[in-house]
């Protein structure tokens, strides 16, 4: 009854039973044994205990057979079978040493620990994987018990404060040491708050590195409370926010900056306006020109102005002669005529350049040749009176003329770069290089300003989430036929070649916003196109996933980006290296781009090799079923 009894259990054990001569035949297994290496019993008991171990366990199995003779029992220990298939798997064994009929036979107990020997690697891996996603996101965290000050941080938080990971005893009062002195104590009331009042610790500060770099570090920290008293902790995060600060302040520079290159645009613009009138007087057009010029200067509510013609002096309600003075000749036809004159009536703050910056110098000297011009015309109004029909017929032309670009130009900026554009083409008469020169700086600053303002714009909608978006179906071939005509002058100047690889995909449609997507898409095209090489080539190719997206490639084979520089080629405002250069550019559109398509539920990505090219690639949801 015993024997039968015991049969029957180990048969039915989910653990392996095996049992075993010396040289490793086996007499005996379970079904559980026999079933973890993929066999039969029967098939089992053809086997020996080698043929199912890998060679290179041999000398632990010798090991562990020197202690089976010696204490009569080995393991438990762990190793790897062979199963029928061919792989192998983890096991860990124990066992005792038997006498059956004057025979000595191992008795071993055998378990499949595959499962957790994954799970030990997954937690492994995941640990890692937090890790690495702290550093990239450069996040560490951090706790540490409030009554007692021990604390625990990870490698990211270390490295965040400049140190190897457990370089120093991570501790409350070694992280109060990091803060800078004017932050620490502030610091430290708003820690002792949130412990008190349970609410969530988020606040920002200094930190001073062991180097005496300095950072500024965004902490969160919530509050945990055990039954204990003295088990009472703050847990949370670190993060360094020192770029993104720094990418704030210049982005708040910037668009200081365009602001008042906003404003000399717009002064420059009043004053066509004003000299524009055919029907007012010299001396009523230049009192108001020097009424337009103090707004367009850095720092209005300090300037006044003075406009001198032939000993004849216009100045503004405020003027008074001071120390910071700047001047420029009026040259008309016959040699000097006047004098203009921008003063500023108390010095100006000490961090700006001095005493005017160099836009305002390039602009006093526009404004000078503008009213140069002006007097010039002028002086030839008045020596066609004799010819009063011609005269009457280039004023109504020009008056004319005049209205039409009025009309057209609707902001003080796109004013400015049609205005300048008239300039160019030197419709009042021939110009000197110089003022050609200035006419199309004017004309290029206009046009990249009023695109930075456009991409800031959007870029602003980004940030605060309130670009409203219309999903719809749209066939990527329809948008890339809009975009084509677009860029082919671009192409044409540069000699570029297109290629377009996307034959069969006709009837591909994607979820997205129309006008987005080509935004995005448009972004791409001119880039390939900027950064190209003169001749080169434009690659498009579409090709439909297994997730269910289209795959829409911009390949070109232009200068490339270098490897350092990759990173950093979705930050804003960042052109990586090319702001000297004379490709024009924003340093916001892929920014803007990448935003747009992740909108939409998408992704986009590149890769590219310096000297050779680069491709970049949308993935948008699609709608069609076999692409």
């Amino acid at each position: 009854m015993t024997d039968h009894f015991n049969h029957k259990l180990f048969e039915v054990l989910p653990i392996g039973l095996a049992i075993c001569d010396m040289e490793g035949n086996l007499t005996y297994v379970n079904p559980a044994y026999a079933n973890m290496l993929g066999y039969t019993v029967q098939e089992t008991l053809e086997l020996t205990y080698w043929e199912v171990t890998p060679k290179e366990y041999e000398r632990q199995e010798q090991k562990q057979l020197g202690s089976l003779e010696k204490t009569g029992n080995y393991g438990p220990y762990e190793k790897e079978y062979i199963h029928k298939d061919g792989r192998r798997f983890p096991v860990r064994l124990s066992g005792v040493l038997i006498t059956e009929k004057n025979e000595k036979l191992i008795w071993s107990s055998v378990e499949d620990i595959s499962e957790k020997v994954l799970s030990q690697k997954a937690l492994k891996t995941s640990e890692a994987n937090l890790a690495e996603a702290q550093r990239i996101a450069g996040i560490g965290s951090w706790e540490f018990n409030a009554i007692t000050g021990e604390a625990y941080w990870s490698d990211e938080r270390f490295r965040i404060f400049g140190y190897k990971p457990g370089e120093i005893e991570p501790s409350l009062e070694n992280f109060k040491k990091s803060i800078h002195p004017d932050d620490r104590d502030r610091v430290a009331s708003e820690m002792m708050n949130a412990i008190k009042s349970g609410e969530i610790l988020d606040t920002e500060c200094r930190i001073s590195l062991p180097d005496g770099e300095e950072k500024i570090i965004h902490i969160i920290g919530e509050t945990i409370r055990e039954d204990d008293p003295n088990d009472t902790f703050m847990s949370g995060t670190v993060m360094d926010i020192t770029e993104r600060k720094k990418a704030e302040e210049k982005l708040l520079k910037r668009t200081h900056d365009l602001g008042e290159r906003v404003k000399e645009l717009t002064g420059l613009y009043a004053l066509t306006e004003v000299l524009s009138h055919s029907n007012v007087s010299i001396e009523e057009a230049l009192q108001g020109a020097v009424n337009i010029l103090p707004p367009a200067w850095h720092y209005p509510e300090i300037t006044c102005a003075r406009i001198t013609l032939n000993n004849n002096k216009f100045t503004t309600g405020n003027f008074k002669e001071t120390i910071w003075r700047q001047t420029c000749d009026i040259i008309a036809q016959d040699g000097k005529a006047g004098l203009v004159e921008v003063f500023y009536l108390a010095k100006k703050p000490e961090l700006d350049e001095g005493p005017f910056l160099n836009e305002e110098r390039d602009l006093i000297e526009a404004i000078a040749k503008k009213i140069s011009t002006y007097l010039d015309r002028k002086q030839i109004e008045e020596s066609l009176l004799l010819a009063k029909d011609e005269a009457v017929s280039a004023n109504r032309a020009k008056s004319d003329f005049l209205a039409n670009m009025s009309h057209e130009l609707r902001t003080p900026l796109n004013a400015v770069i049609g205005f300048s554009d008239t300039m160019k083409e030197a419709i009042f008469g021939p110009l000197n290089e110089k003022y050609i020169e200035y006419a199309n700086d004017i004309n290029s600053s206009g046009k990249h300003l009023l695109e930075l303002v456009s991409d800031i714009l959007d870029l602003a909608k980004l940030e605060h989430e309130t670009i409203d978006l219309h999903i719809e179906e749209v066939p990527p071939k329809e948008i890339i036929g809009e975009i084509i005509p677009y860029i082919s002058e671009m192409m044409d100047d540069r000699r570029i070649e297109f290629v377009d690889l996307c034959d069969g995909h006709e009837n591909v449609s994607v979820l997205a916003d129309k006008t987005k997507f080509k935004q995005a898409l448009l972004n791409l095209f001119t880039n390939a196109i900027k950064y190209n090489t003169e001749g080169g080539k434009v690659f498009l190719g579409c090709e439909g996933l297994a997730n269910g997206m289209t795959k829409i490639t911009v390949e070109d084979t232009g200068l490339g980006i270098p490897l350092t520089s990759q990173p950093h080629l979705f930050e804003a405002f960042n052109r990586l290296g090319f702001d000297d250069t004379n490709i024009k550019g924003t340093g916001i559109g892929l920014t803007i781009s990448k935003n747009l398509v992740e909108l939409m539920g998408g992704r986009i990505d590149f890769e590219s090799t310096e000297g050779q090219g680069s491709k970049f690639w949308i993935e948008i949801p699609c709608t069609a079923v076999d692409l």
